[in-house]
C-alpha cells in the first residue's frame, strides 16, 4: 500500500544490503545520510536461521519531538504471505540503533510523545495486544487503558503529550469505527465518536480513521 513500481531496484537480489536502508537527507543541500542499513538492522535483530534471505523493508518513518532519533518499522515475510514486524529507533548521528519492539510481539503503529517516550500498538511480550507506552532504549513498557485501548489504532499526540487521540478498525457487525482521546495525566479515555465504514470497504480498499492533531491542539 505504500510502494509504487519504478525504476530498477539496484540491490534487489539482496536480503539486507549494506548500502540501502534508511536516510536522512539535508533539504537545504540535498546530501543523504545512510542512518541505518537494512543490514545494520539484521545485526542488531536477526531473523530466524530459516528466514534469514528474506527480504526486509522499512515502513512507516516518524522523527521524534526533539528531532533527535527517528523510529521505523521493519518487516519481512513469513512462508505463509503474512509479515513480521519490529519496531527500531536510532539517532541521526547513527549512534544508537536499537530494537525497541521485537519481531514476535509485532507492531503496527506509533507516535512519539516527545524526544524519549513511544506509544505503539503491539501484543505485549507476544501476549496480550493493545496501546503501550515505553521509553526508548528502556523495558518499561506500560498498556494503556487495557480495557479501552484493546485492539490496533493510529495513535498520536498533541504537541504537549497532555492528550493521546487513536481509533480502531470497523468493530462489530455494524463495522463501527471508533475515534478516542486520552488524558495521558488520568489515563481517563473518552470516545469522541464512531463512524460506519460499509463492508465494501475491506483490506487495501478502505479508509481508516488515522486521526492526527493540530498544531494548536485544539482539532482533531
Amino acid at each position: 500500500g505504500y510502494g509504487y513500481p519504478g525504476v530498477e531496484h539496484p540491490y534487489a537480489d539482496q536480503p539486507h544490503p549494506t548500502e540501502d536502508g534508511l536516510f536522512v537527507m539535508d533539504l537545504d543541500t540535498g546530501e543523504e545520510t545512510l542512518v541505518a542499513s537494512f543490514d545494520d538492522a539484521f545485526r542488531v535483530a536477526p531473523l530466524p536461521e530459516e528466514l534469514a534471505e528474506q527480504k526486509m523493508w522499512f515502513n512507516l518513518v516518524v522523527w521524534s519531538r526533539d528531532d533527535g532519533h527517528v523510529a521505523f518499522l521493519s518487516r519481512y515475510y513469513m512462508p505463509t504471505g503474512n509479515w513480521r514486524t519490529a519496531l527500531f529507533t536510532v539517532g541521526v548521528d547513527r549512534g544508537d540503533l536499537r530494537c525497541v519492539i521485537p519481531y514476535a510481539w509485532g507492531c503496527s503503529h506509533f507516535d512519539w510523545a516527545d524526544g524519549e517516550r513511544i506509544a505503539c500498538t503491539t501484543r505485549l511480550h507476544a501476549k496480550t495486544g493493545g496501546h503501550v507506552l515505553f521509553t526508548n532504549g528502556k523495558e518499561d513498557h506500560r498498556l494503556l487503558a487495557p480495557d479501552v485501548l484493546f485492539r490496533d489504532g493510529h495513535c498520536h499526540f498533541s504537541a504537549d503529550a497532555r492528550w493521546m487521540v487513536t481509533d480502531s478498525y470497523p468493530v462489530g457487525a455494524g463495522r463501527m469505527q471508533h475515534l478516542y482521546v486520552m488524558d495521558m495525566q488520568s489515563d481517563e479515555v473518552t470516545l469522541l465518536g464512531r463512524f460506519h465504514e460499509p463492508a465494501t470497504f475491506r483490506h487495501d480498499w478502505r479508509c481508516d480513521l488515522h486521526p492526527r492533531w493540530s498544531r494548536d491542539g485544539k482539532r482533531i
